[in-house]
């Protein structure tokens, strides 16, 4: 993993998709750092904008567990 970076809070305001009020600043600040990935279990809310960087700011937006598959797959490949 690389840097953790600490932004400060987001309104919100200027989030790139339609999540509830309350996930809006976490989207934004993940977008804000230049993060790669977000991590959530919030399935219900970030749900339909899970794998697509497209729309949430470039943020790959990931349960835990799917992040690990994908991480093993591609360190499993660079190890071929």
């Amino acid at each position: 993993m690389a840097t953790v970076i600490k932004v400060p809070s987001r309104s919100g305001r200027n989030c790139p998709v339609g999540l509830p009020e309350k996930d809006r600043p976490i989207l934004e600040a993940a977008i804000q750092c230049k993060a790669s990935h977000l991590l959530t279990g919030d399935i219900k809310d970030f749900g339909p904008f899970m794998n697509k960087p497209s729309l949430t700011g470039g943020v790959v937006i990931q349960s835990a567990s799917e992040f690990l598959v994908s991480f093993m797959k591609s360190k499993s490949k660079k190890n071929d």
